[in-house]
């Protein structure tokens, strides 16, 4: 049982879509890229929104800003209200779904990037998120639907084998999470995390060799795995790195 569940929390820590955006058409020209992730640039874009209370673009923006500093409600208010001036803007759905799952509302977030896909059916983002959210409500069939989706639409995205993978481990199914998070590491050689995650999958299945292979690796990419783990992994194989 502790093996099974430190081996869970290294997979569920390290899920990548909700924390991400990728530059996509929004219906009002501006795209919902993480351009104002720096605390000046998210600065002026709030400040820009004062003087444009009528643009949905411009509350849209705020709200990026506002989540990009960890204001969830803030950001919330301001999606709410580029929506209420354009009901068609599939982004501040999506943008409000992130924050809402940030805020542990999945619900919430589930039923904004429905909307989202409904309005922007190839945005793979889209489906990936709603998958992870899924994934957080114990929906791990619903979850791999959606990550599923998310792959077909960007085959070359490393992070949407991670979050199959880690749905898939969380069906105790670790042969296919490690699939996954191999073909993740063939498109991303140094993506730390995914040597994360296929560490805990060996770990279940007993394989500590190879678990121990991966954290290395992760570690040689700038990783960490989760000191808990290491401490289990060291107890099971009686042996430290």
């Amino acid at each position: 049982m502790q093996r099974m569940a430190l081996s869970m929390l290294l997979v569920a820590s390290l899920v990548v879509f909700a924390s991400c955006r990728e530059p996509a058409p929004s219906p009002s020209g501006v795209h919902g890229d993480g351009t104002t992730s720096q605390n000046d640039a998210a600065t002026k874009v709030a400040a820009k929104t004062t003087a444009q209370p009528r643009d949905a673009a411009a509350y849209h923006n705020r709200g990026i800003a506002y989540e990009e500093k960890g204001l969830h409600d803030d950001a919330i208010k301001c999606f709410t209200k580029a929506i209420e001036l354009k009901p068609d803007y599939a982004m501040a759905y999506y943008d409000r779904g992130l924050a809402y799952r940030r805020k542990g509302q999945n619900d919430e977030a589930i039923k904004d990037y429905t909307k989202a896909i409904e309005l922007m059916p190839d945005y793979a983002w889209a489906y990936g998120n709603r998958g992870n959210a899924y994934k957080d409500k114990g929906l791990y069939d619903d979850a791999i639907r959606d990550h599923n989706k998310a792959i077909e639409l960007k085959p070359d995205d490393a992070g949407a084998y991670i979050n199959r993978g880690a749905a898939y481990a969380e069906k105790k199914q670790y042969d296919a999470a490690i699939k996954d998070y191999t073909k993740a590491i063939e498109l991303k050689p140094d993506y730390s995390r995914a040597y994360n995650n296929r560490a805990g999958s060996y770990f279940a299945l007993k394989n500590y060799d190879k678990a121990w292979d991966d954290v290395k690796l992760c570690r040689k990419n700038n990783g960490e795995p989760p000191p808990d783990f290491i401490k289990a992994l060291t107890e099971a194989s009686g042996r430290s790195e």
